[in-house]
């Protein structure tokens, strides 16, 4: 935060020096083309003005010329032991809700749970004062059910449908927290049974623009079976000095608030998030990372009044 706040507000000397170095350098140019002949003596090269003194204040610690980045392979960091329970709750759920499209008339042929469990910390000042200091936990779920089969479903594209309205949905459900079985798979159930007729509505759409349509193209198939995957990993940890960070946002702030500057806001966001992913193909697969980004914005009022 000093670096960007040291960069914003400290290059001023910098420029007025660059400056008037140019405008050295110009004259420097014209006094060597307006010499006389080969005897005359030229003039003696002048003294650059000094660098800015005391009052340019940088704050600035090394700032590193490269950034080292690392590679690793899809297995690494697999953790067998580490799988939280919930993934078999999904994965009986899986099981149970395939037999029970089995016998409907319209059976779904594909089934897919991901629930996404999120830690996400604000923080944010201005002025040199805390406005947001926020701690929220959620957990979504979204539903992938295909009805039809794999060269035509529903997810297919209508012809006519540019808005697309048929396409599915992209709503995510609440799954409440904790390790109850029963209450995850009631709310697996309830989001699964408002996915499938949803599907079974938009399967009965594609296959009228099917037929309505006067020449058919071939078109590649909606859906492609792939290997069953399974990979674990640990549960990352959100680790942060938040004392430290209130600290660092409101410097950062009171500093972004010079000069022209009428707002100056400084945020941070925390991020933990865990995948938990089972389809009906067999794969079972939980991820789990984290970041953070960092935010500076400075608003500055125009001679018209308009804020910026």
């Amino acid at each position: 935060m000093r670096i960007i706040a040291g960069l914003a507000f400290d290059l001023v000397p910098f420029a007025s020096y660059a400056l008037q170095h140019m405008r050295w350098t110009f004259a420097l140019v014209v006094a060597a083309a307006c010499s006389g002949g080969a005897g005359e003596k030229h003039p003696t090269k002048p003294v650059p003005p000094p660098l800015p003194g005391n009052d340019a204040k940088m704050e600035l610690p090394a700032i590193p010329a490269n950034i080292q980045v690392t590679t690793s392979a899809p297995t690494d960091a697999t953790a067998p032991d580490k799988k939280y329970p919930i993934l078999d709750v999904m994965k009986a759920e899986t099981q149970r809700e395939m037999e029970a499209f089995a016998k409907t008339s319209d059976p779904a042929y594909y089934l897919a749970y991901q629930l996404v469990e999120q830690r996400v910390v604000s923080l944010e000042a201005e002025g040199g004062a805390m406005v947001t200091d926020q701690d929220d936990v959620a957990r979504n779920l979204d539903v992938d059910v295909r009805v039809g089969s794999p060269q035509l479903d529903n997810t297919h594209p209508l012809a006519d449908d540019t808005n697309g309205l048929n396409a599915p949905l992209t709503r995510r459900g609440d799954v409440p927290f904790g390790e109850d079985k029963a209450a995850l798979s009631h709310a697996l159930w309830l989001e699964t049974d408002r996915r499938y007729h949803e599907a079974v509505s938009a399967l009965g759409y594609v296959k009228q623009d099917q037929q309505t349509l006067q020449k058919a193209k071939k078109a590649d198939p909606d859906f492609s079976h792939e290997p069953t995957e399974t990979h674990i990993e640990a549960q990352g940890k959100l680790e942060f000095d938040k004392a430290q960070w209130v600290d660092r946002l409101k410097r950062c702030s009171a500093k972004a608030l010079k000069g022209a500057a009428t707002r100056g806001t400084c945020g941070v966001v925390f991020q933990l998030n865990t995948s938990y992913f089972v389809n009906s193909e067999g794969s079972v697969i939980q991820t789990s990372w984290t970041n953070a980004q960092l935010s500076v914005s400075v608003g500055v009022k125009a001679d018209d009044g308009m804020n910026l």
